[in-house]
């Protein structure tokens, strides 16, 4: 077993260098147990595939995520997200998460907010196969539908959350291959699922609601610009660990 992972280990580092030990540690504690054979681990590696997808799930917030190339690879910046609203001075009723995915935001909060309903969006049948297994870790307490954004809802809520597509498609990458592309990408620059949701938000929220959104830093002031267009009051900026602004938020 040594040997095994001085091997898994320096065919890591051959691709990845030192700088992402988390990931190597992850997935030797993983190989341990695991039944694959070396020589299909070893070229995931080289295909740079993703470890949170080799191992098939992976530690979010408070909870542990199944994952597949159906759902996107939740990432810390989104943990802070759910550390911010948890953080905030509000205790809704109701929620609705917009574009789920692995049903990872809609199920921490469904944690953190025990009396609330939780409904999860997303289009993609695939995904929500996904979330729908991972909900058992909250006794199932989340609502999952098939409906792109609002077209399938029809009730209002005390909160909305939306960590949307909004990768401008110029911002492909290696890195992000094997990742869902309707999840990542969205036209206009980025700003396409912002507008859509932003637009019709209201007619689904109730009075003194709020909407959060996780976004590129780059995509700030204007998503403040369309939420205030839209009539929505109390709109900021947040920072991310790293002092950019990754969060935008609005008050009905």
């Amino acid at each position: 077993m040594k040997l095994t992972n001085e091997i898994i280990k320096k065919s890591w580092q051959d691709i990845y260098g030192c700088s992402y030990d988390e990931g190597l540690n992850f997935l030797l504690d993983w190989w341990e147990t695991s039944d694959i054979p070396i020589k299909d681990l070893l070229e995931k590696i080289s295909q740079r595939y993703p470890v949170q997808y080799i191992i098939g799930e992976w530690p979010f917030f408070d909870g542990n995520y199944l994952l597949d190339e159906n759902v996107l690879i939740p990432r810390p910046e989104t943990e802070q997200l759910i550390e911010i609203i948890k953080s905030f001075a509000v205790n809704p009723k109701s929620i609705l998460d917009l574009g789920t995915g692995s049903g990872c935001i809609a199920i921490e909060l469904s944690k953190i907010f025990p009396e609330a309903k939780v409904v999860g969006i997303d289009k993609s049948e695939s995904a929500l196969s996904i979330a729908k297994k991972n909900n058992l870790q909250a006794e199932n307490k989340v609502v999952f539908k098939c409906s792109n954004w609002f077209d399938s809802v029809d009730e209002k809520f005390d909160l909305i959350i939306s960590n949307p597509p909004y990768l401008p498609k110029e911002m492909m990458s290696q890195d992000l291959e094997f990742e869902p592309k309707l999840a990542l990408f969205a036209d206009d620059n980025g700003m396409e699922c912002f507008k859509e949701i932003i637009i019709k938000a209201r007619t689904y929220m109730n009075i003194d609601s709020w909407i959060f959104f996780e976004h590129l830093p780059a995509q700030a002031a204007k998503l403040d610009e369309l939420l205030q267009k839209e009539g929505f009051l109390e709109t900021s900026k947040i920072s991310d660990y790293n002092g950019k602004y990754r969060y935008t938020y609005g008050r009905t």
